[in-house]
């Protein structure tokens, strides 16, 4: 009866250690995935609104807004409005957070409105744009010697 037991209890203790190694083994896999997630390529955008614990609208680099999965891994606590966001590259999730501090570059190459001139107002190439047009019709008629 005693060796029954002392069986049983090394049966038990050994599932337990096949079982812990499982869920280590499952761990490990998933934050492979993070890492791996995280190693992508990224976009950069702007959170614009927070929807819920899970989802924002978020603006990107390229002037479109988008509705997004904020990622688990990403602290929602320092998420607010306007703050600067990564982006994967593939399905636009919220992958992470830019601080003000991390490339102040980013916001100088953003476009946050667009110019109200068009190329009609510019102008200022019209005398250029007639030597042009009269040395594409002469040429027709002169060969330019080498």
């Amino acid at each position: 009866m005693a060796n029954q037991q002392s069986m049983r209890k090394k049966e038990l203790a050994e599932d337990a250690n096949k079982t812990l190694a499982e869920q280590e083994e499952k761990e490990e896999t998933e934050l492979a995935k993070v890492e791996e997630m995280r190693g992508s390529p990224m976009g950069v955008g702007t959170l614009e609104e927070i929807i819920d614990d899970n989802h924002a609208i978020i603006s990107s680099t390229n002037g479109p807004e988008y509705y997004v999965s904020i990622m688990s891994f990403v602290d929602k606590d320092a998420i607010e409005p306007g703050c600067t966001v990564l982006l994967h590259h593939k399905v636009l999730s919220v992958v992470g957070l830019l601080g003000d501090d991390v490339d102040p570059m980013v916001s100088v190459m953003k476009v946050d409105k667009a110019p109200s001139e068009t190329y009609a107002d510019i102008g200022g190439l019209t005398k250029q744009i007639q030597e042009v047009t009269l040395n594409r019709q002469l040429g027709c008629f002169f060969e330019i010697a080498p």
